[in-house]
């Protein structure tokens, strides 16, 4: 089986945020329900970084009613980041969760 660093900013900073696309179900403060992932594995492992770049906010969330925020690798300073070691499999319906399509 194939493994993925997904490296996340913002709210999936939060593992438990982060595991509503795994696991399915609402984040706290969302509006949005997410049905998981067909492969409801952890992640086989996690941890934290800094990435060199910016973050800016821009637009309306329509799960948070809040800006959503864009990660730009141009900008000078750094984002701190999570890296989650999941599957291909998890990688392509966190993807389509993310992008509002279901997984599958």
């Amino acid at each position: 089986m194939r493994h993925i660093w997904y490296v996340a900013y913002g709210s999936n900073l939060s593992r438990e945020r982060f595991c509503c696309y795994l696991y399915g179900g609402r984040p706290d403060g969302s509006d949005r329900d997410y049905p998981g992932c067909r492969d409801t594995s952890d992640p086989m492992d996690s941890f934290g970084l800094m990435i060199p770049g910016g973050l800016y906010f821009a637009g309306r969330s329509s799960g948070w009613r809040a800006g959503m925020a864009f990660y730009d690798p141009e900008a000078p300073g750094e984002v701190a980041a999570r890296a989650y070691l999941i599957t291909a499999e998890q990688f392509v319906d966190v993807l389509a969760q993310e992008t509002l399509r279901s997984p599958g």
